[in-house]
């Protein structure tokens, strides 16, 4: 039996902790996983506790410290005894790498990065070298963003591994039946075209430019829909944004949804227009639920996104980029349709969940193998 010990700040919704989900809920059986969650529960964690009952742990203290994170995770390896602990950033690789020196456990440590970058301060740029450099090995969600830590930080490549995360397609497929029942429940006219854009909604997410080349492409395209789904900080604002645009009503705010393949079920157009990215989930579920996406060009999109073939990829806040591609894509359903296809098929050929798990699985062997 393989242990692994994955340490997060929460699972709260997010593309780090759906990754860790879908490890859970996927690995082979000869794997014993659990997840401690330093801050916070989150949704995505209570979700798993009733699907997989001890697998998530969570002492109810949200004490953001680094002593109480280094105990916590202390006291989980030791409890545990996982042969891997399986660190997410840099609060819990920090934590993770002392609190792994501090235990009588001997355990190997793998830290993910996802895409939340701290280059700003000098103390931390050289604190992080030290620890990827000291730590067995970094995993990242796309080469684009291993290169990027790498070069940044003057870490060698040695240490690095991209494992780019895959989708759980028998979850997320076409279903054009439940798509419509969707658009009904939601009142959103039949006729629509349904741009979607699922994520946190954060500054990252950059949702008030969409908002402007909406705005710009209503004038055009009456029938056109936009849905947010997802729920952060920037909520509120983003309503008021909208109806300051007369947009409320051709604008749709879900907020946080457990049933996101089937919300992408409601798209015509998936959009993402994030001003930074490790790898982005929804991408990859858009173009599984068979989707064309159109997304900024930062990152790893352009990684599993095939430019003009199942989607299109624009520089990142360029308004007009975006708009002509958009227009381009409503215009023609043919289009829409075939390069919805042909996402769907690329990702059942090379991204699926399983082909990430045994990655993952692999990895994990050769290190326990290196001892």
């Amino acid at each position: 039996m393989v242990k692994v010990l994955h340490s997060v700040l929460s699972m709260a919704p997010g593309g780090l902790e759906n990754g860790v989900a879908n490890l859970l809920r996927h690995h082979a059986n000869e794997y014993n996983v659990q997840v401690l969650c330093l801050r916070e529960l989150g949704a995505v964690g209570d979700q798993l506790n009733h699907e997989v009952p001890g697998r998530i742990l969570f002492d109810g203290n949200s004490n953001p410290s680094l002593s109480v994170a280094i105990k916590k995770t202390k006291d989980a390896i030791e409890t545990f005894k996982p042969d891997i602990l399986h660190t997410h950033g840099w609060t819990t690789m920090l934590s993770g790498f002392i609190a792994a020196k501090l235990s009588n456990h001997s355990v190997k440590i793998v830290n993910g990065e996802h895409g939340v970058l701290y280059f700003e301060n000098w103390h931390r740029r050289v604190m992080q070298r030290w620890l990827m450099n000291q730590i067995d090995l970094n995993l990242s969600v796309s080469e684009s963003l291993a290169k990027e830590v790498q070069t940044a930080l003057n870490v060698s490549s040695e240490k690095f591994k991209t494992i780019i995360n895959g989708v759980n397609t028998q979850q997320f497929m076409p279903d054009a039946e439940q798509g419509d029942k969707l658009r009904k429940e939601l009142n959103i006219p039949d006729n629509s075209i349904v741009l979607l854009a699922v994520g946190r909604m954060v500054a990252v997410k950059n949702y008030p430019f969409l908002i402007d080349v909406f705005q710009r492409l209503k004038k055009d395209c009456p029938l056109c829909h936009l849905v947010f789904c997802g729920e952060g900080e920037q909520r509120s604002e983003l309503e008021f944004y909208a109806e300051k645009k007369n947009l409320l009503s051709h604008i749709t705010f879900l907020g946080y949804r457990s049933d996101v393949a089937n919300i992408m079920r409601l798209a015509n157009i998936f959009i993402q227009t994030s001003v930074r990215e490790g790898l982005p989930n929804t991408v990859l579920e858009a173009l599984a639920t068979g989707v064309p996406v159109v997304a900024s060009n930062v990152g790893g999109t352009h990684e599993v996104l095939d430019h003009a073939s199942d989607g299109f990829l624009f520089e990142s806040e360029n308004a007009e980029q975006l708009y002509n591609v958009l227009s381009e894509l409503i215009r023609d359903p043919a289009r829409r349709y075939q390069m919805g296809e042909a996402g769907r098929y690329k990702i059942m050929q090379r991204f699926s969940i399983h082909a990430m798990v045994r990655a993952y699985e692999n990895t994990y062997q050769s290190l326990i193998v290196s001892r």
